[in-house]
């Protein structure tokens, strides 16, 4: 397993030590004052060379140089007090991903060609071809009700059968459906052994394609959410349509089209609350391009790493540089 720290994923566990920070000029404006109140103070000298000798001071670039590891060491210091921690990304043997699939009668709306679940099952297959020979595979569907087609597998050739057979059909139970999809991660984890640790995430994932927020069933998304967090699984969404989607009901004199808007105040949720990600795709060649970008994206696993220590060395080197630097110039002070 091979690690590294995401880029800008550094976060403080007690931000509010972080406050202390404007408190680090205050000794150094101390100083600073007393050494003027001394300059107003005069004294008579008769030997020139002993008042050159006294006056001979290091120049400004080294009394500022100290000064400012001096700072920079406190200011470690209390970084540390924060907690701060990084997010480190890992790539995995093996990951286990649930293809988790709205199927509920607006998925059929034409505005992505040649309509909205057609183009996904097409880049959800692709994304299955981009995906390890190692990695496992499951697909749970939802509308009214959720449907565990395949727990996750190898056999990818089996998950891309299925997903040829899928047709819209009623409403969107999207929270049983997370909490399902989830549910079906850690069982499959825990048959080879894997379990949730704390602060860390699981190597699974939930990919969710959606056109809508949930209008069935009794488990509500936040809750669902709660509970992948709890778990260390992550999800990432995919809203798929546009708001000038629309479907067509009856034929003839009955047929009326009826207005199927994307909705995707719901994804950004579910991702934000369990490390995930939310997209939105208005066409089907940007649809493949998340597709992709995920195919190389869910085979990581990330977890929050304690730098606090790293913090303290950093303060230590700092406050020996800067005394030795004012010893050099027979001080202990800048």
């Amino acid at each position: 397993m091979i690690g590294s720290v995401t880029p800008g994923s550094l976060a403080f566990q007690e931000p509010l030590h972080l406050l202390a920070l404007v408190l680090i000029p205050l000794p150094f404006l101390v100083v600073l004052a007393a050494r003027r109140r001394r300059s107003r103070y005069t004294v008579s000298y008769t030997n020139l060379d002993t008042l050159a000798g006294v006056l001979t001071r290091p120049s400004g670039l080294r009394r500022h140089a100290t000064s400012a590891l001096l700072a920079l060491a406190m200011a470690a210091c209390i970084t540390a007090f924060a907690k701060p921690t990084v997010q480190t990304t890992s790539t995995v043997k093996s990951t286990t991903i649930v293809l988790l699939v709205d199927v509920s009668q607006s998925m059929g709306a034409p505005d992505v060609y040649p309509f909205r679940l057609d183009a996904a099952v097409t880049a959800m297959q692709n994304f299955i071809a981009t995906l390890r020979s190692t990695d496992r595979v499951g697909l749970v569907t939802f509308s009214d009700r959720v449907e565990v087609l395949n727990p996750p597998t190898t056999n990818h050739a089996a998950i891309v059968s299925e997903l040829q057979s899928l047709t819209p059909e009623g409403g969107t139970a999207l929270g049983p459906a997370v909490d399902q999809a989830v549910a079906s991660v850690t069982s499959s984890l825990a048959a080879i052994g894997v379990h949730p640790a704390a602060g860390q995430y699981l190597p699974g994932a939930v990919v969710l394609v959606t056109d809508g927020a949930s209008n069935r069933g009794d488990i509500a998304t936040f809750a669902a959410a709660e509970a992948a967090k709890q778990a260390g699984v992550r999800i990432y969404g995919i809203t798929v349509g546009t708001r000038l989607g629309t479907i067509v009901e009856g034929s003839g004199i009955y047929r009326h089209e009826i207005p199927v808007p994307v909705n995707n105040g719901t994804i950004p949720l579910l991702a934000r609350e369990t490390g995930g990600d939310a997209l939105d795709a208005t066409t089907a060649p940007q649809l493949n391009a998340i597709y992709k970008h995920l195919g190389r994206t869910v085979v990581h696993t990330h977890r929050r790493k304690d730098i606090a220590a790293w913090c303290d060395l950093a303060a230590a080197g700092l406050l020996v540089a800067g005394l030795a630097l004012a010893r050099s110039r027979g001080s202990v002070l800048p």
